[in-house]
């Protein structure tokens, strides 16, 4: 995870966001625990129940 945000730092992206699936716990606690914040749905992807993002500030 810490090569991807450093990867979409270089490309001057300032967030990521992801989801996944509730089916998933081990990833919900993975994202939460890495700093990763729960938002509202924001795409239609009829298998995901959890959405996060993650600033990329400075």
């Amino acid at each position: 995870m810490t090569r991807i945000e450093t990867e979409a730092r270089a490309l001057g992206m300032t967030a990521l966001r992801l989801d996944t699936s509730a089916h998933l716990p081990e990833a919900v606690a993975f994202y939460r625990r890495h700093g990763w914040v729960e938002i509202p749905r924001y795409n239609d992807n009829p298998y995901a129940h959890h959405w996060f993002t993650r600033s990329l500030g400075p």
